[in-house]
């Protein structure tokens, strides 16, 4: 059987394999927390699949602007059934008291993808993109963004990685990042997560009080993180 799916970057009607289950966002809607109740949401899909088949979710960059933002003004789950799949220039913007929960998993390379000033929550064991969060250009601070990363693991009882891939503008930090502490628990050390850096040396620099002094650089950013 197949499935008809509208591909916002050509403004086409496509055939696409239900087999394949992939679908297209169109990022022109407004509330892709909101079904239409024409296959254009996020919403739209995750109804129409339901929570027990596998499908895909693409998100593309249409290219009239550094980024695509697909924004969220309602709360929404995408279900563990789904993959998300992000070309680079993609993102998801989530609202102000908003909540986006990804309960499956994620295809994205090193480029940010999600963004907005509300929540994101995953769930289960995850692996987290430092570079998923924020824009790392060498310009703006990238706490905010790594702490929204933090913000969103699983806590508590559940592992969680945070990978911060080697960049040349380093990552900018104007606040040291805080990580939740389990009720009766005095340190960290009883949390399944990891920080690691990958792909060489990950470098942090300070700007704290417009100052570019105290670069490091480590395997992963233990130095900046406190309880």
């Amino acid at each position: 059987s197949f499935l008809p799916v509208v591909d916002p970057v050509s403004d086409t009607t496509g055939t696409w394999s239900s087999v394949l289950n992939e679908y297209y966002i169109d990022p022109t809607a407004p509330d892709q927390g909101v079904a239409t109740g024409n296959r254009r949401t996020v919403k739209d899909f995750v109804d129409l699949v339901g929570s027990t088949t596998k499908a895909s979710l693409i998100f593309r960059h249409n290219r009239t602007a550094t980024n695509t933002d697909y924004t969220f003004l309602t709360d929404e789950t995408i279900t563990a059934n789904f993959n998300t799949i992000f070309h680079n220039g993609a993102r998801t913007s989530v609202a102000i008291t908003k909540t986006l929960t990804h309960e499956g998993t994620t295809q994205a390379g090193n480029y940010q993808i999600y963004t907005g000033a509300g929540s994101y929550v995953f769930s289960g064991s995850v692996v987290f993109n430092a570079m998923h969060f924020t824009a790392v250009n060498g310009v703006d601070d990238d706490d905010p963004g790594l702490q929204k990363m933090i913000d969103s693991a699983p806590f508590p009882n559940k592992s969680a990685r945070f990978e911060f891939p080697y960049t040349p503008n380093g990552y900018l930090i104007g606040s040291a990042l805080v990580l939740p502490e389990p009720a009766g628990l005095p340190s960290i050390e009883r949390l399944d997560w990891e920080f690691v850096g990958t792909g060489g040396k990950s470098k942090f620099i300070s700007t704290a009080a417009g100052s570019t002094t105290g670069k490091k650089e480590a395997p992963g950013p233990f130095f900046i993180i406190h309880l």
